[in-house]
């Protein structure tokens, strides 16, 4: 990985234009070689006009997996403010957030605006969901959402194992069959 952030350095260095996808994985690589801090530096160095979808959306990403949900949710906002048209990848990192940040009813919400937007749901997004009602101790739209999955994708088997651990741990066994 520090090979590759050396790579996009020295390119950068010697005027190559990197687009806004490639700029999304430089901020990525930064992210993880440099941490959080670098990745933001980066962020905002970069020109408006390449600030993108998909930059945000990666620093977005980046906020997740360094557990700033805070600052992906300002992030978010600003996002909406600059009427950016939102996407599938931005809208999971944002329902991870909120998950992170103890909010799994905000999941639900805006898994509710994705849908009014016209954007369909993928395997992460029903993952996200179905944790955000397991962690509110709701099986029964856990498994709606499960039934919902199961028509659309494959279900990975710890999803299973998630769900069976909560009936478990909730007492349900015997009284709701398995998924």
């Amino acid at each position: 990985m520090l090979f590759c952030t050396q790579l996009l350095d020295w390119m950068e260095a010697r005027g190559a234009n990197l687009s806004p996808g490639h700029q999304a994985v430089r901020l990525k690589l930064v992210s993880k070689v440099h941490g959080i801090q670098a990745a933001e530096e980066y962020f905002w160095s970069l020109p408006d006009i390449s600030k993108s979808v998909k930059t945000y959306s990666c620093l977005l990403n980046c906020y997740g997996k360094h557990g700033l949900a805070y600052k992906g949710l300002d992030l978010y906002e600003k996002m909406k403010a600059k009427n950016m048209v939102l996407d599938k990848l931005v809208y999971n990192h944002l329902m991870k957030l909120y998950q992170k940040a103890g909010q799994p009813e905000k999941v639900l919400s805006t898994f509710e605006e994705m849908r009014e937007s016209g954007i369909s749901a993928d395997k992460f997004t029903y993952f996200t969901l179905i944790e955000s009602y397991i962690t509110m101790n709701d099986l029964d739209a856990a498994e709606k959402v499960l039934a919902e999955l199961q028509k659309v994708a494959p279900v990975h088997w710890s999803l299973y194992t998630r769900m069976a651990n909560n009936y478990i741990k909730l007492e349900l066994l015997a009284r709701q069959k398995l998924p």
